[in-house]
């Protein structure tokens, strides 16, 4: 036996224990891990460093689970499925000279200053792949979002136009890379 395999059968390897209850800060020393089995989730791993407890869950089949909030800062590739999808409304955004630039991938439009209707022609902003969803912001002013008007600015495709003229109507828009293209549109007067 060399030094080596001394070394390593003598050290003490350090072991992750089965507990019975939901660890706590309190009750696992510091670099400690444990293991538990919560009803009806796979198993979850914790460890406590730096006095904080740390979990994550573990599967058999290589997928990842999230119990609360996913935070993506970089691009999602490959199959997403999720139980909700929720989208944060972003701001109002006032048509200026027949276009809007997108910030999210839902806003609420209103017309050019607080005029009692505007044109909608042109969508700037988004990226290939992106669902828009577009409401009114203000149920007085008429929105007409336009089909192809023929200007080298317009790059929206929705077979006709559409009024948003009250707080309630909704169209949802698909980005193809070039143009936001018409998936839905529901008028709710």
């Amino acid at each position: 036996m060399d030094r080596v395999e001394r070394i390593i059968m003598n050290s003490k390897q350090s072991k992750i224990r089965s507990v019975r209850a939901r660890p706590s800060t309190q009750s696992m020393r510091e670099g400690e891990e444990a293991i538990y089995l919560e009803k009806n989730k796979p198993l979850a791993k914790y460890r406590k460093e730096k006095g904080i407890l740390w979990h994550s869950y573990m599967s058999r089949d290589g997928n990842e689970y999230v119990d609360r909030n996913l935070i993506v800062n970089k691009d999602i590739r490959g199959v997403l499925k999720a139980k909700k999808v929720i989208f944060d409304k972003g701001s109002e955004l006032t048509i200026s000279s027949g276009s809007i630039s997108v910030t999210r991938s839902w806003h609420t439009v209103n017309t050019e200053g607080g005029g009692s209707s505007d044109n909608l022609d042109n969508i700037s902003g988004g990226e290939k792949g992106m669902l828009l969803i577009l409401t009114a912001a203000d149920s007085t002013n008429t929105v007409t979002v336009r089909n192809d008007e023929g200007s080298s600015t317009t790059n929206i495709l929705i077979g006709s136009s559409f009024s948003l003229d009250d707080d309630d109507d909704t169209i949802v828009l698909f980005h193809n890379g070039n143009n936001w293209t018409g998936i839905s549109a529901l008028n709710n007067e």
